[in-house]
């Protein structure tokens, strides 16, 4: 069963997915924050498996969530939150060492499967962020 720490935008976001988690018997919660600033010594701390992050928190980016998860003496897996795979910092958050991401409707439905698919190592890839991936790598889509 993976441990998840949850970065969201909002309070709001935060005790709702929090509260969603708290009734899942297949992850456990480790915390919660909407700031950055206040996550990273309990992230250090607390060694969670996942972090799942939204795409902008009020005080920073998915970017730099994920650059400050390697720093970590244990770097976590990193779960991006979007409302839409469309979002274009998504694609460049993926790119900065994010392993994998959600579509959250605002009502945290899916997301303690996205957290159990990427534990297992499942987790999925829209057919536009995979042509992203293989223009990146100079690889045409056959």
């Amino acid at each position: 069963m993976p441990t998840v720490y949850l970065l969201r935008h909002g309070e709001s976001m935060l005790l709702r997915s929090c509260a969603l988690l708290l009734r899942s018997p297949d992850v456990e919660l480790a915390g919660g924050a909407t700031l950055l600033a206040d996550a990273l010594e309990e992230l250090a701390t607390l060694t969670p498996d996942i972090v799942a992050s939204d795409l902008r928190l009020v005080d920073s980016h998915a970017m730099r969530v994920a650059h400050e998860l390697g720093r970590l003496p244990v770097r976590p897996q990193l779960l991006l939150l979007t409302p839409t795979a469309d979002d274009l910092q998504l694609f460049a958050a993926l790119s900065a060492g994010a392993n994998a991401y959600h579509v959250d409707d605002g009502g945290s439905s899916g997301l303690v499967e996205a957290l159990k698919r990427l534990h297992d190592r499942r987790a999925m890839l829209s057919p536009q962020l995979a042509r992203q991936a293989l223009a990146a790598f100079g690889i045409e889509r056959s």
